[in-house]
């Protein structure tokens, strides 16, 4: 399973400053048209100072006022003197600026004026008059001079006469706009100021100075701010919950450091045993958000949760009467607990108005940490089986409970592995198998499997499949009702000698058993006469519920279990044991919950603490011994002795 590599978030005290600088963004963008207004082009610029030269440098005299080179020597029209109020440098000054070809250097010239007397006005005026009239000499002499050359088609002096043309309206317009300021009676400063705002596109249309403004807008521009600055806060906190939401997403995938792509022994260390919380009036669906114990058997750390409830998303018929249920969280992360190849799921099934348990085994590897999959096989007589196949559709949720279970194979356990199964008891195999090619176990794997049809052979096309990708997997099929081998398939049942022949050095091997009880007894004999020790055969039986063994009273204690009291120290009950009453029918009848499945010693699910007294049990097969270290017992076989207190 690839690590998910920890990927770095926002941090949450920048965001306010991603905000203001969002916000400063959007104003920038929604004032930019109203300010690229009042730019103008180098074009747009020349076009207001004609007849502008671009290779005569301007200087200043004292007066701070533009002149050519060819003006800067004295004389000109003196304004009373030094006791006039206005120099004769500054009069000779500002005429020499209003006789200039660029009519944009009479009006930063007025700017510097304050307000003139009437002597001053009265010259100023006579000087703004022959502006005008040399402007119009010029316009006439340039007209006459550019009607030659444009007949002579003389190009260069078309383009002189043009520009002496431009001089001179420059010059007739500076003479006239200085006399209608002077007849009107505004200031050179004012007079200037209107002329930058003219040329600044600051001016408002003559349509907008009239009606209902804000702030200098009309109500359609208003409007279209407003709508503006509407969409871009629109904008602003859709981008800011996008960040939120994946801030979320991050931290939930990056809250559990991710482990090493190997599977733990399960028997190198007994399973967390963790009192189990007060139930959940309503139990809510798996997260792997929950709370963790702190403790990895796989892929992923086990919930401390004891009921939640996974989504069935995908159901799979995999023969006329077996189907695979795939489950998933239902928040779409990945499942909140880990199990190990060969593991079971505790399922609750709602049957006749009380809640019944059946396990079914994993047939997922646990290294696929996102879903899990038990493989069902409709039985008659099975209350869970019928209720999957004919009740759970896809969508449907189901009240689970973390994996359990000591059948299972990691890879370490041994060097090679021998699986056999029979019909539905197959699914355990298929996890093992699964998980050993995903992991790259280079060990030995031998898969044996019999069934009765071809049509009944479950996960057929897989192990084909398994087989050419994993070199060391060796897979031996036996279908009863063939009379001859065919595509592969071997006829007839399984021998001692078929055995011996398809796994060498048998006595060696660890071997894994799973099918119907009358099957398992007869591998255990087969497998006893090959001289396989009884402590390499690890098996599990699958089916309803069996009848649980009844332990004989001990001969060597004078007390019977008759008239002997049980009680329950954690559920506050107690009462009278009836004569071979085990533990969990005793709890049964006092209305005490022990969760409980097999009813046979083999799952384990039924496993509490007895805190006094003594027990014997008919069968041991579902405790680890470092539970029988810890005081736990099997509540479907113990029965009393002595008087009995049990943590329930």
């Amino acid at each position: 399973m690839p690590r998910l590599l920890p990927v770095k978030t926002p941090d949450r005290q920048s965001l306010p400053l991603i905000k203001i600088v969002i916000l400063l963004t959007l104003i920038a963008l929604i004032l930019t048209p109203a300010l690229t207004q009042a730019q103008t082009s180098p074009e747009e610029h020349k076009s207001h100072h004609p007849g502008a030269s671009d290779t005569a440098p301007a200087t200043t005299d004292d007066t701070g006022m533009g002149m050519e080179k060819k003006d800067k020597k004295p004389g000109g029209m003196g304004m009373g003197g030094k006791s006039g109020g206005m120099g004769g440098g500054g009069m000779k000054a500002m005429m020499k600026a209003m006789a200039r070809p660029k009519s944009s250097e009479l009006f930063p010239t007025l700017i510097k004026f304050p307000e003139l007397s009437t002597e001053q006005r009265t010259t100023l005026l006579e000087r703004a008059r022959q502006m005008e009239s040399a402007g119009v000499a010029q316009l006439h002499k340039g007209f006459a001079d550019f009607t030659q050359a444009q007949g002579r088609d003389d190009l260069a002096a078309m383009r002189t006469e043009a520009a002496a043309i431009e001089a001179g309206l420059s010059r007739f317009r500076s003479g006239l706009a200085v006399r209608q300021a002077l007849n009107a009676g505004i200031a050179p400063q004012r007079t200037a100021l209107q002329w930058y705002k003219s040329q600044l596109n600051l001016l408002p249309p003559a349509a907008m100075r009239s009606g209902f403004q804000l702030f200098g807008m009309t109500p359609f521009s208003l409007f279209i701010c407003l709508f503006s600055l509407l969409i871009g806060l629109t904008l602003v906190t859709i981008y800011l919950l996008k960040v939120r939401r994946t801030s979320q997403l991050l931290a939930r995938l990056t809250a559990d450091p991710p482990v090493g792509p190997t599977l733990a022994a399960a028997e190198d260390a007994p399973a967390a045993r963790t009192a189990p919380p007060a139930a959940d009036t309503e139990p809510g669906c798996c997260s792997s958000a929950a709370e963790k114990t702190g403790q990895s058997e796989g892929l992923l750390e086990v919930g401390t949760r004891k009921l939640c409830r996974l989504r069935v998303v995908r159901i799979y018929q995999e023969t006329p009467e077996v189907k695979t249920f795939r489950m998933v969280a239902c928040d779409g992360t990945s499942i909140p607990f880990s199990y190990q190849p060969g593991q079971f799921l505790t399922i609750s099934i709602p049957h006749a108005g009380k809640t019944i348990k059946r396990n079914y085994s994993i047939s997922s590897s646990p290294t696929q940490g996102y879903y899990c999959e038990i493989t069902v096989k409709r039985e008659e007589q099975g209350v869970g089986s019928r209720y999957l196949h004919d009740v759970v559709k896809q969508g449907d949720t189901l009240e689970v409970q973390p994996p359990s279970g000591r059948f299972i194979f990691t890879g370490k356990e041994a060097e090679s592995i021998v699986l056999i199964g029979g019909g539905v008891g197959v699914t355990p195999m298929m996890s093992v198998a699964r998980a050993m090619l995903d992991i790259g176990w280079s060990g030995e794997l031998y898969f044996i499997y019999a069934c009765r049809t071809r049509e009944e052979f479950i996960f057929a096309d897989e192990m084909n499949i398994l087989k050419r990708r994993n070199p060391n997997l060796k897979s031996f099929i036996l279908i009863s009702d063939l009379t001859e081998e065919t595509d592969g398939f071997h006829a007839g049942m399984l021998t001692g000698e078929r055995l011996a022949a398809w796994v060498p050095e048998i006595t060696a091997k660890r071997i894994h058993l799973c099918g119907s009880p009358p099957m398992m007894e007869a591998l255990k004999a087969m497998l006893a006469q090959l001289g396989v020790p009884k402590e390499q055969i690890k098996f599990e039986l699958f089916g309803p519920p069996a009848t649980p063994k009844k332990a004989a009273p001990a001969k060597s204690v004078s007390t019977t279990t008759t008239g002997a009291t049980i009680s329950f120290q954690r559920s506050g009950k107690s009462g009278q044991l009836q004569t071979d009453e085990t533990v969990l029918e005793a709890a049964e009848r006092l209305g005490v919950e022990i969760d409980s499945s097999c009813r046979a010693g083999s799952c384990g699910m039924c496993a509490v603490k007895l805190l006094s007294g003594e027990v014997e049990m008919a069968s041991e097969e579902g405790l680890h011994p470092d539970d029988k270290a810890q005081g736990m017992i099997l509540a479907c076989q113990a029965v009393a002795r002595t008087d009995l207190i049990i943590e329930a």
